[in-house]
C-alpha cells in the first residue's frame, strides 16, 4: 500500500488531505507532476461530493482514502459511510459519458472525473460507499 489517510469531510479536512495525499504521490518518482494534479484534481472532485451530498444530512462524516502503487498507475479507494449514491445518478462509463444537459446539479464533475480516471467502479455495502479508480502515470520529462 502506499498511503492510507483519513479527513473529516470539511472544507478544511479535504483541503488538508489533499496537501498530504500530494506529498506522498511526490515522493513517487515515476509519476511525474502532471500524474498528481489529474489525481489531486480527481480527488478533490470526489471528496467534494462526498461532504456535499454523501453527508448533506450530518454534521460531519469521515472519508478514508487509500492507494496502492502500480508500476503503470496509482489505484485509489475512497471510503465513506454517508448516503449511497442515487440509482438515478449514474457514475459516467467510458463507453458513455452523459450529456452535460442531462446530468444533476454539478454534473460537470462527474465528467471530469470520468475523464481523467479509468476502471471507475462504486460499491455500497453494510452502509460503507467504496468507489475506486485508477490513475494513469505520465511519466515525468527528462532533462535534456
Amino acid at each position: 500500500m502506499l498511503f492510507e489517510v483519513q479527513c473529516d469531510a470539511t472544507p478544511t479536512g479535504i483541503r488538508r488531505v489533499l496537501h498530504s495525499i500530494r506529498t506522498q504521490l511526490s515522493k513517487r518518482t515515476l509519476g511525474g507532476a502532471e500524474t498528481i494534479t489529474i489525481a489531486e484534481l480527481v480527488l478533490a472532485e470526489i471528496l467534494n461530493n462526498i461532504s456535499e451530498h454523501a453527508y448533506s444530512n450530518t454534521d460531519c462524516g469521515t472519508i478514508n482514502v487509500t492507494a496502492d502503487d502500480l508500476v503503470w498507475a496509482w489505484q485509489f479507494h475512497v471510503f465513506d459511510k454517508g448516503m449511497a449514491i442515487p440509482e438515478a445518478v449514474q457514475l459516467p462509463t467510458e463507453a458513455a459519458t452523459p450529456e452535460a444537459s442531462r446530468l444533476p446539479e454539478s454534473g460537470f464533475g462527474l465528467i471530469i472525473i470520468n475523464t481523467l480516471a479509468d476502471n471507475l467502479e462504486y460499491k455500497r455495502s453494510n452502509g460503507t460507499n467504496h468507489l475506486s479508480f485508477i490513475i494513469t502515470k505520465v511519466p515525468a520529462p527528462t532533462p535534456h
